[in-house]
């Protein structure tokens, strides 16, 4: 229903009560719906001059919006085209460190793209992000579907000068930054609700083209949790899990279907999940998340292959950094959920 439709029946007294009427002119567009009879001249007051009015508002203030936004490239050699809706790009070819901000949280950034550290308040918290793996052993028992048998202690995954992509605006800021088999995106939201609480991390996981290959990515901290660390019980409880330093890294292994945490008396770091993974706390101030496992070999458990039907897999945790009040009411030393 255009709008020079509705002028010319602005008069009618009442229609159907489905009727869906929409009003359009340029751009802006409404939709009135009503369970019951209405009068339309009563629901819709917008006059041509209003409806004129309210787009040019809207285009104000999207361009107005478009100019705070700021569009880096490190790493980069080449000049690259200005995307739609930015008012100008800066490329650099070398990189630096640097960091993204909202009114709650301010988190710093390594020369690579990876999360370094995370500031609430006036308290700065060493959060140092990175990629391991994890090989499979030889032997008559190998790592498969349902066994996690490693060939040691996880090893680094290497990165290589990569460009790294940052965008900085008023409503959301993100860092982007293709590494070896995972495209890493870290994002801050500036926004009153639970969004601007914590860091969004999504990494997308590409290990098609590997042999033997587990990945996991590892948040490196100075919170002193000893030996405990914290994860849910199909999102109806927490429970505390002990690392046991006689036992092989993979008997340390629990699963995470919504989150984990580690705490000592004073921060609480927590990683809530959008998939259920494995995860663990191996070292003190630390806690790693499985992200995906390509096996060649049989683990003779009843699947009767190996895991090699891997595909691009998106992950997404949110990252959130706490520090404990006086008024939290905390359980006794020994309950099982801490």
């Amino acid at each position: 229903l255009l709008l020079d439709d509705y002028i010319k029946i602005k008069n009618v007294v009442s229609f159907p009560a489905r009727l869906s009427c929409i009003v359009i002119k340029k751009s802006y567009n409404f939709t009135c719906k009503t369970w019951k009879h209405f009068t339309l001249d009563r629901k819709i007051r917008k006059t041509r001059k209003e409806v004129i009015e309210a787009v040019r508002k809207q285009q104000e203030d999207i361009f107005n919006a478009s100019k705070k936004f700021d569009n880096k490239n490190f790493n980069q050699y080449a000049d690259i085209k200005t995307p739609t809706g930015f008012p100008k790009i800066q490329v650099s070819p070398s990189s630096s460190e640097f960091v993204l901000q909202n009114a709650r949280i301010s988190a710093a950034f390594n020369t690579l793209g990876l999360l370094k550290a995370v500031k609430i308040a006036s308290n700065t918290i060493p959060v140092h992000l990175d990629f391991i793996k994890y090989g499979a052993r030889y032997g008559n028992e190998r790592s498969g579907a349902y066994l996690f048998l490693p060939d040691g202690d996880a090893k680094p995954i290497a990165i290589e000068s990569t460009v790294v992509k940052v965008v900085e605006g008023p409503l959301v800021s993100f860092v982007s930054v293709q590494l070896p088999n995972v495209h890493h995106t870290t994002t801050l939201y500036n926004t009153p609700g639970a969004d601007g609480l914590g860091i969004e991390i999504q990494n997308l996981v590409n290990i098609e083209r590997t042999s033997n290959f587990e990945i996991a990515m590892r948040l490196s901290t100075n919170i002193n949790n000893t030996n405990e660390y914290f994860t849910d019980l199909n999102g109806y409880q927490m429970l505390r899990r002990i690392r046991f330093s006689k036992l092989p890294l993979q008997a340390n292994y629990y699963p995470m279907p919504a989150m984990a945490y580690i705490e000592n008396d004073n921060t609480r770091l927590t990683i809530l999940t959008s998939t259920p993974l494995g995860c663990a706390s191996l070292h003190e101030g630390q806690i790693e998340v499985m992200l995906d496992r390509k096996l060649n070999q049989d683990d003779h458990l009843g699947l009767g292959q190996g895991v090699t039907d891997n595909h691009l897999t998106e992950h997404i945790f949110r990252i959130i950094l706490e520090k404990r009040t006086h008024k939290c009411e905390t359980t006794s030393d020994n309950h099982p959920s801490g």
